[in-house]
Order: structure tokens, then C-alpha cells, then sequence
């Protein structure tokens, strides 16, 4: 017998001078054999965490029940049941894996023979073309006109078969929506085979929308501006009325987790049919724009620095819930909302990730950033709703 056995099995006779051999004395029970009604099972000690993390914070006390003796270890009844692995004293187990990244690394694979070019020199303020399904995840939100056309008025990101990550902004009224997949030039029908499907649910943040009383004091004068919207929680879920066939041309996108959190300057991609200037026209063809992330810090300081025009707007700052990104002529623009920020999975591949959704801008390609909901501080809520991940 090996001295570690030999100290374990004279702890067990030295802690368990009452314990009872199985459900009644004189009854031996072997590994794996059931030893409570309640889902125990015959289980060797050092492979049973609950009775390891018991043992090790109260030898003395820790009282279990013994099945039997099997190579000089000692099987004891392993409590499986729910309740013990949520116990204060269970051996703390490794979290599983986020269905987000689970879901990430399915989509990686349908991809793994497709390959982009992510060469980026111009910018939607300004404009460069994207490639022809260079962002298979790219959506159109829009409504159905009376003529029979579309207004196309803000941008999205399909995220798995049937959900659509947006901002909440962009849902104002209670038209019927139609979101647009796999479209790349809107006056030409040849470049592409787009598909359109109509919403049938639209879940916005329940704390969107919130508003706060505006009051500027300077010395004896006092001035209430009424109340303001606040620029947090700008996101929303657009649930589509069928589930998408996914192919190279149309594919979700991954959600970025605490992992995917970059430095700051890092260049991050942004995409749209917005316009290519502040009150200019929509552009009828995708565009790109590469700009600079702004670090937490910096973001909250420029924030500061501009009370009256991003204060107001957002009085805690950016909170870990929102991202500056963008400098002096480069930006998204108008129509670009809900769009997503976007990096790569990889250098030459057609799978990204979405950091942010496009939220707010005060003119466009100005020494103001663009202003992004943060997509990691949003996960638990998204991963609820499209997966049922809180079920």
C-alpha cells in the first residue's frame, strides 16, 4: 500500500468511526452501484468532489456513508444530486463553455474553406466598396412602403438561424419590419440573389429608452432642460418568421465575449449603406471603414470633456457598455445604425466577430467618435433570448 493510501484509509478509520458499510450494515456495495434513492452513487473517495471538498474543510466532522474498500481506496456514496453540486463546500467546477462561443465555433467550421480579403483603405465617410459577400452576416432592416418599395433604414447582423442583433433606435413604430440578407449593390439585381424575410418578434432592451431630468447649475442660475434620452442599452433582437439556410453568401456572425476584448488603437471594421456624408444620400452599395478603438478611459474623458453633447447622453460615461471608435474623417454615418463593429476570426476569414452596434454619432468623420453598444456586456441577456440559454 502507497503512503498517500496508507495516510487516506487511516483517516477514514480515524473520522468515520460510525459510518455504516452500504444502506444497512453487513451490506457491501461496489463502484457505481446506486447507494441513495435520491441519485447517490458508489463512488471511489478521490473521484467524488463534493465528499474531497467536505473532507479537506473538516476531516473530523465529515461523516460519510462507506460502500466498500477497493484497492486499498475507500468507496463512499457519492451525493450526485443537483443540490449537492451547488453546495457552498462542492469543489468549485469549471464553468461550462458560453453557448455563444459554442455556437461560434459551428459556424468556424462551415466556414473553414471559404476565404476573405480584408484590405481596407477607405471608409464609409468617404466611402470604399466592400466585396461582393465579403460580410455574409451583413442585414438590412427595413420597411414595406406603400408603392410597393422599400426604406431601408438601418443596418443589422444575423447571429444564428432565425435572430438578428440591431440597436434598439431603430425600432420606432409599429410598421411591419422586413430584414434583407445577402445583398450587396441595391440597384443592381445581378450581383447577388438577396433573400428577405419578415420579423415576427422584436425584443428591445428593457432598459433602453430610459430618460433623466436635465439640470445645468452655474452660480445663482439655474436652468431645467426638461428630460433627455440616455444613450445606454441601445439594443434589440429581431426574431425572423422562418430559419435562414445558412451558405458562403449568408452567415451569422460570433458574439464577442470578456475574451475578444481588444487594446486600445486596435482598428476595428465597420459596415453599411448609410451615407457618405452628414444629410448626404444613402449609399446603394455595402461599404467598409476601418477606425481606431478608443481605451475605456480615453472614451470616458472625451465624454466628459463635451457635458452639453455627450454628457447628457451618457451621465455615467461609457460604463463598460458603450465603445468610442472612429477619428477625423473616418466614421459610420447616417443609416449606418445597428450595424455591427466587426473584427475577423481570422486574417483571410469570411467569419467575424461583432464587438458593437452602431449607436450614436454627432456628425459624421468629425473629431467625435462614433458611439457603440458593447456586445460582451450584453450576453447573458442575448444569449437568453436566441438560445434560451436561462431556461
Amino acid at each position: 500500500m502507497s503512503p498517500v493510501k496508507d495516510i487516506l484509509v487511516v483517516l477514514f478509520i480515524c473520522s468515520f468511526d460510525h459510518f455504516a458499510y452500504g444502506r444497512r450494515r453487513n451490506v457491501i456495495f461496489r463502484s457505481d452501484d446506486p447507494c441513495l434513492p435520491n441519485g447517490g452513487v458508489c463512488t471511489k473517495f478521490n473521484e467524488c468532489p463534493e465528499a474531497l471538498a467536505k473532507f479537506r474543510q473538516n476531516p473530523s466532522a465529515y461523516r460519510p456513508q462507506l460502500c466498500s474498500v477497493e484497492s486499498d481506496v475507500p468507496v463512499i456514496c457519492c451525493d450526485r444530486t443537483p443540490s449537492a453540486l451547488e453546495t457552498p463546500t462542492a469543489v468549485p467546477l469549471r464553468s461550462a463553455k458560453r453557448i455563444s462561443k459554442s455556437k461560434c465555433e459551428e459556424y468556424k467550421a462551415s466556414l473553414k474553406n471559404v476565404t476573405c480579403d480584408h484590405t481596407q483603405t477607405g471608409l464609409i465617410h468617404g466611402g470604399q466598396e466592400a466585396n461582393a459577400f465579403e460580410f455574409p452576416h451583413m442585414a438590412l432592416l427595413g420597411e414595406k412602403l406603400s408603392n410597393g418599395e422599400y426604406f431601408w433604414k438601418c443596418g443589422g447582423a444575423l447571429i444564428s438561424e432565425e435572430w438578428i442583433l440591431t440597436a434598439a433606435h431603430c425600432i420606432n413604430n409599429d410598421q411591419p419590419l422586413t430584414v434583407r440578407l445577402g445583398e450587396h449593390d441595391l440597384d443592381d439585381s445581378l450581383d447577388a440573389i438577396p433573400s428577405d424575410y419578415q420579423v415576427i418578434k422584436v425584443v428591445i432592451h428593457p432598459d433602453w429608452g430610459k430618460r433623466r431630468r436635465i439640470i445645468v447649475r452655474n452660480h445663482k442660475l439655474f436652468f431645467q432642460f426638461g428630460r433627455d434620452e440616455l444613450g445606454y442599452h441601445d439594443i434589440a433582437l429581431l426574431q425572423l418568421n422562418q430559419k435562414v439556410p445558412f451558405r458562403y453568401t449568408i452567415h451569422p456572425a460570433c458574439l464577442a465575449t470578456d475574451d475578444d476584448q481588444l487594446p486600445q488603437g486596435s482598428n476595428v471594421t465597420v459596415t453599411g449603406w448609410g451615407t457618405t456624408s452628414f444629410g448626404g444620400k444613402a449609399s446603394s452599395v455595402l461599404l467598409k471603414v476601418s477606425v481606431p478603438l478608443y481605451g475605456s478611459s480615453d472614451c470616458d474623458a472625451l465624454i466628459s470633456r463635451y457635458p452639453f453633447a455627450l454628457g447628457r447622453v451618457y451621465p455615467e460615461g461609457a460604463t463598460g457598455r458603450v465603445l468610442c471608435a472612429g477619428k477625423e474623417g473616418k466614421d459610420s454615418c447616417q443609416g449606418d445604425s445597428g450595424g455591427p463593429m466587426t473584427i475577423p476570426r481570422t486574417p483571410d476569414s469570411c467569419l467575424y466577430t461583432v464587438l458593437g452596434i452602431v449607436s450614436k454619432g454627432f456628425g459624421c468623420g468629425t473629431e467625435l467618435p462614433g458611439f457603440y453598444t458593447k456586445v460582451s456586456s450584453y450576453l447573458d441577456w442575448i444569449e437568453g433570448i436566441v438560445w434560451n440559454a436561462n431556461s
